[in-house]
C-alpha cells in the first residue's frame, strides 16, 4: 500500500487535510480527508482499480452542499483519469 504526501481539499469554503492511499489489498485507492478541528475522518473518495467503480463514503453528521457532493465526484473523476 502506497500513501501520497499529505495535502488538502477543500469543499463549502472548509480546507480538509488529505492523503491519497493507493495499492490497498481490497482493490480500492482512496482519498481520505479529515475535519481539521476533532482529527475525524469526514470524507472517503474511492474506486476500485479494476472495474473503475468510483463512490463516496460521508462519516460524521456534517451538513454538506450538493454543490460540495458533486466536487468530490469531481475529484474522484479526476484521480480515475
Amino acid at each position: 500500500m502506497i500513501e501520497e504526501p499529505e495535502h488538502t481539499l477543500t469543499f463549502d469554503g472548509i480546507t480538509f487535510p488529505a492523503e491519497r492511499v493507493c495499492g490497498d489489498p481490497d482493490g480500492y485507492d482512496r482519498i481520505h480527508a479529515w475535519d481539521p478541528d476533532s482529527g475525524q475522518r469526514l470524507i472517503e473518495i474511492s474506486w476500485h482499480r479494476d472495474t473503475r467503480q468510483l463512490g463516496v463514503i460521508l462519516h460524521g453528521d456534517r451538513r454538506w452542499s450538493f454543490e460540495a457532493i458533486e466536487q468530490m465526484r469531481e475529484r474522484g473523476v479526476d484521480a480515475l483519469a
